[in-house]
């Protein structure tokens, strides 16, 4: 039976409202799937839209331009989060990744995989799978990852796992790639970064400032994200340009030219650092 169901409040005040079916929930009831007629299967934790499976925009950039972009193929992958299987499964097209670690720190997050229809994925051989917490705590990585990408968490915003930053860069190659992403909120006075509207959370300048600065930033829209964009960061070390791909991948959402596209950015983001 099909009901309106609508986003937990934000700060901004602007949430989704969509008509659904019911298809699964956790025990506690804090994670949920549902089904839309457009977008498909709804992953939502906390009452927070999470992935839309016919509204891939914003996973596809948060993988495809970090993995297109350097002219050194990209081997091992951290997730940090994920355990759903939305994100993994967009990193798992490129068939040059050698191996993926998913660190998932909810339960109820990866037993969502089996009614999103992700079971499988996680079998496959290049993923490995640990339950556990983002502090990395006990996680057997190595030295030579090649993109750390936070799946369903901020490095930027509160609960993210700012404490890791300079464990995550001893993790990665000298010329591997930090993914960052926030939301950018379009506001009467202006724009403003979504984070800018907690009491906490960390400033872009401070994931460049304990681990590297950010090289390209790109800007994604989407019909589930109401009245703000979606800004995703390649922090690195390297001074390489990651502006254009260096590999050609064609997604639902993503293609070369929409690479290059997405870092032309208005003139009111240089303001907001």
């Amino acid at each position: 039976m099909s009901f309106w169901w609508f986003e937990a409040p934000t700060p901004i005040g602007a949430v989704p409202g969509l008509a659904v079916e019911p298809v699964w929930q956790s025990a506690s009831e804090r994670v949920q799937v549902l089904r839309h007629a457009r977008f498909g299967r709804l992953l939502v934790v906390d009452g927070i839209l999470v992935h839309a499976e016919a509204e891939s925009s914003a996973r596809e950039m948060l993988i495809h331009p970090a993995l297109c972009a350097p002219t050194r193929t990209a081997r091992r992958v951290l997730l940090l989060g994920g355990g759903d299987g939305f994100v993994l499964a967009e990193l798992l097209r490129h068939p040059e990744i050698e191996e993926v670690l998913v660190v998932e720190p909810n339960v109820e997050v990866h037993e969502a995989a089996h009614p999103l229809g992700f079971t499988e994925i996680f079998k496959d051989p290049r993923v490995r799978l640990q339950m556990g917490s983002l502090d990395l705590e006990g996680a057997v990585v190595g030295h030579d990852l090649d993109v750390i990408v936070p799946a369903d968490v901020s490095l930027s915003r509160p609960g993210g796992v700012l404490p890791t930053l300079s464990l995550l860069r001893e993790l990665l190659r000298p010329d591997g790639l930090l993914v960052d992403t926030d939301g950018l909120v379009l506001t009467p006075s202006g724009a403003r970064w979504l984070r800018s509207f907690w009491e906490l959370g960390a400033r872009w300048s401070d994931v460049a400032g304990a681990y590297a600065p950010a090289r390209a930033t790109f800007l994604v829209s989407s019909p589930l994200l109401v009245g703000q964009f979606q800004a995703i960061r390649l922090h690195g070390i390297s001074d390489e340009p990651l502006h254009r791909p260096s590999r050609p991948y064609h997604g639902h959402y993503y293609h070369p030219q929409l690479h290059t596209a997405a870092t032309v950015l208005p003139s009111c983001f240089g303001a907001l650092q």
